[in-house]
């Protein structure tokens, strides 16, 4: 009697020497978190590059030219009266939304350029759906390169995936047009505009929608 109450003491002494017994549940929750960037992007949407003249039959226009970011217009045999407008999409093909940061213009043609009439702004729609133009420029191409800057509610317009920001214009009557509105002056004197070439590139440089701008300082 005394061997086996000694061998349930030697038991018990190792039960609890190993934990075997006597331990406390337990159990392990494990958190793990995978971060992924989103890809930044606006592209002019393709077969949007448009340019067009109304009820005239001399100025004529090549295809618009698409090349990567880049799109290239030519008209010619502009005249005095005359008025054209080129214009096309650009859509934030991303994930994150994307505002315009700046607009560069360069403009080459010193002698045509005092003659062309310009109206600049983009077309676009607010958070409601409906049509929504902000004017930029309206002046000569002379101006253009200079006097060309967004205002604040062209600095606050945000594309989120898949919405995009069209070139656009007010024509002679006041009506929306889509594109790039150019006329030139009835008055351009021949001697200086005849045979004259004149070109108009603009760079739109976009950043993400939460720039606030001091990185630029």
């Amino acid at each position: 009697m005394k061997k086996t109450k000694f061998l349930a003491i030697i038991m018990t002494l190792a039960l609890m020497l190993t934990g075997v017994g006597y331990a406390y549940w337990s159990d392990t929750i494990t958190s793990e978190t995978t971060v992924k960037t989103g890809k930044f992007e606006v592209n002019i949407l393709k077969d949007s590059a448009v340019a067009r003249v109304i009820d005239d039959q001399v100025v004529t226009m090549a295809e618009p030219k698409i090349k990567g970011k880049t799109v290239a217009f030519e008209i010619n045999n502009m005249y005095p009266g005359a008025f054209f407008n080129t214009g096309f999409k650009i859509v934030n093909d991303g994930d994150i939304p994307a505002k315009i940061k700046n607009i560069d213009v360069e403009v080459t043609g010193d002698k045509l350029s005092p003659y062309l009439n310009v109206d600049s702004g983009l077309w676009s729609k607010d958070e409601k759906g409906n049509p929504k133009f902000i004017r930029l420029f309206t002046g000569t191409l002379a101006d253009f390169e200079s006097g060309l800057a967004l205002n604040e509610e062209a600095k606050n317009l945000v594309l989120k995936p898949g919405e995009f920001v069209e070139i656009a214009s007010m024509d002679n009557q006041d009506e929306l047009q889509k594109g790039l509105y150019v006329t030139m002056d009835k008055k351009a004197p021949d001697n200086e505009t005849e045979r004259k070439k004149a070109k108009i590139k603009m760079t739109f440089n976009f950043t993400q929608f939460n720039d606030d701008g001091s990185l630029d300082k």
